[in-house]
């Protein structure tokens, strides 16, 4: 049921501001230590994490009566040494009823898209419950991890997106980076206490990328360096006690890493496999933490599932879990909160036992043949670099193919004048048209038919969307703009001429 309510001071819900000075701020920690239900009412207030260090801090305060089964939330900003209401809303449960309702006189009571949309997903929630699926920062709690991220974000961010020297966007990398930075560093902390130490753990990042975690966690006092077959170009604008490596790793033949206290792999690749069996390799009481994201095998090719009831990402976890068994090696898994699918991590802890034959012989019999890294200089697969002649004949194919398909049309500028305005025909069907040793050419550059036709743009046009049954029109619109083009709507394409 969704309902509003009537003005929220008429209610009795506000009461005095001044009332708001006198409560006190606790911590997630301390609320679950609150036996809520010996209370008939209790009043809750949460300091939230603003968006930026330029705005202050939000609170959201919860009314909870837990006799009438009733909690009611509002948030409010601090504006001119004022607290002014942002938010309102309740959530109760009376006679086998759910309801969400809005209080009015708070932004939410412009409409009803956001509690219909908020309902609708508490219910599916409620109803839908996935007790298998790994809750969020289990192994390091929210509260340190919000408070640790907000930091760092405060810290690099701004400068990291401004100075960004690499093609990838930096609004996902930087702050991507920044949350995995506030795990391991809030993971360690966690581990230090339980083990009663006070040095900062060592680590080594296999497969570094770009060296934004490795930049943030050595400039948060943790030594380490990262490693990665290619050099990236903001690399140079790090300071210099950053250790970034342009190496080349082949975890086969030996262990070329220094001893360290965790081996991170983030996003490693065809080195993800690898990560337990170099934790293993390196020291008796060396950790991983690996977040995965492309599935490999140990001999750098593409991971094939061994259980096809599972999907590929979660038949890899479950394979790194068991490399890691092998290796002795106990593992505990964890949601990140980051912008990616891809956002579950394995962390290791010290081994058991290890035996090194054990794991020779596992690794000989997974592997489908020797470690092959990517090569250091990535290779342009996108059909630019494909040899002229073979781009010229499947150009001309395709023109040929479309001239063939037509029945011919009068031009209606020129009489009775026949002329061949070119046909539709579908690129599957041109794909058969174009010889083997053509397109064997064409995909062994990553690229497909249409992606060799958009990046001939002098000649080709693409245009989303399907072809209507009557397209005289659109081929007249697309004369104008375009000339001598071939016009691709979807999966269909169309030459059109040039207008005079």
């Amino acid at each position: 049921m969704l309902q509003k309510q009537k003005d929220l001071t008429k209610n009795g819900i506000l009461g005095c501001r001044e009332n708001f000075k006198c409560m006190e701020i606790i911590d997630t920690e301390e609320f679950q230590r609150v036996d809520v239900a010996c209370l008939k009412s209790c009043i809750l207030a949460f300091e939230l994490l603003g968006k930026s260090r330029k705005n202050p801090k939000p609170f959201l305060v919860v009314f909870i009566g837990v006799t009438a089964m009733k909690a009611s939330f509002f948030t409010y900003q601090h504006e001119q040494q004022c607290l002014i209401l942002r938010s309102g809303y309740y959530l109760s449960y009376n006679s086998h009823h759910l309801e969400l309702g809005v209080y009015s006189g708070s932004e939410l009571d412009d409409g009803d898209s956001w509690f219909k949309f908020v309902f609708s997903r508490f219910v599916n929630m409620m109803t839908n419950p996935k007790p298998t699926e790994i809750r969020s920062l289990s192994l390091v709690g929210i509260e340190p991890y919000s408070r640790k991220y907000q930091q760092l974000k405060e810290k690099y961010a701004e400068d990291l997106v401004k100075g960004w020297l690499e093609v990838t966007d930096p609004q996902k990398y930087v702050f991507e980076d920044i949350a995995i930075a506030a795990y391991l560093l809030v993971l360690w902390e966690m581990e230090r206490k339980r083990l009663e130490i006070t040095t900062f753990q060592s680590f080594i990042d296999v497969g570094c990328g770009n060296g934004l975690l490795v930049y943030i966690l050595t400039s948060e006092g943790h030594p380490g360096m990262g490693i990665d077959l290619r050099k990236r170009n903001i690399w140079e604008k790090f300071p210099s006690n950053i250790r970034l490596t342009e190496k080349t790793l082949n975890p086969k033949e030996s262990n070329e890493l220094e001893p360290t206290d965790w081996i991170i792999g983030n996003h490693s690749d065809e080195m993800s496999p690898w990560i337990p069996v170099l934790a293993a390799k390196n020291s008796p009481n060396c950790r991983f933490f690996l977040l995965p994201c492309c599935a490999y095998e140990f001999s750098g090719m593409k991971f094939q599932r061994r259980d096809c009831k599972l999907s590929v990402y979660q038949d890899f976890l479950k394979y790194t879990e068991r490399i890691s068994e092998v290796c002795g090696i106990s593992t505990q898994r964890d949601r990140l909160r980051i912008p990616s699918t891809k956002r579950v991590c394995i962390v290791g802890y010290a081994r058991d036992h290890f035996d090194a034959e054990d794991l020779g012989k596992f690794i000989e019999n997974e592997s489908c043949g020797k470690f092959q890294a990517r090569e250091s200089v990535e290779k342009v697969r996108n059909c630019t670099q494909l040899p002229k002649n073979i781009t010229k004949q499947i150009v001309e194919i395709a023109f040929r193919e479309l001239l063939n398909s037509s029945s011919g049309q009068s031009d209606p500028e020129r009489g009775s004048e026949s002329w061949n305005s070119g046909g539709v025909i579908d690129l599957p069907e041109l794909a058969d048209k174009i010889p083997q040793d053509l397109l064997t050419a064409l995909k062994a550059e990553c690229g497909g038919l249409q992606t060799l036709l958009r990046n001939n743009h002098q000649i080709f046009e693409v245009v989303q969307g399907q072809l209507p049954s009557d397209h005289r029109d659109i081929r007249y619109d697309a004369q104008r703009e375009i000339g001598h083009k071939l016009v691709i709507f979807g999966d269909r394409m169309k030459i059109t001429r040039s207008v005079k």
